[in-house]
């Protein structure tokens, strides 16, 4: 049985670097100072992909009770599936609850005025 190679490359604490060698060389991908340039686009097309896509978040002048809960579910599932970053889930959440107070105050002027 052949064993893969670790690189001989040691880590900044002085630990032996433990990513497999590449096969024409003792160094691993990271460590080899031929692939700064790979290394480099490997990088920024990681970066790329991992981005959260924005979530549609639909708008609505007035919402009634259900249309909020509604909301606020399709928020919990879309940030739960990482389809929505968690500080923009907490932005909605803290709108709706501002939109709950603006009712509740309302619907009281409405009675008071009875």
């Amino acid at each position: 049985m052949n064993k893969k190679q670790n690189c001989t490359a040691l880590l900044s604490d002085g630990e032996p670097c433990q990513a497999p060698a590449q096969a024409v060389k003792n160094l691993c991908f990271w460590h080899d100072p031929d692939q700064v340039e790979a290394r480099i686009t490997a990088s920024q097309d990681g970066g790329l992909h991992r981005r959260r896509q924005p979530a549609e978040i639909p708008t609505a002048d007035k919402l009634d009770p259900e249309e909020a809960r509604a909301l606020l579910a399709r928020v919990i599932e879309a940030t739960i599936t990482v389809a929505l970053d968690p500080g923009m889930a907490r932005l909605v959440q803290d709108l709706l609850q501002i939109e709950a107070k603006i009712r509740a105050e309302h619907d009281l002027k409405k009675e008071l005025r009875r």
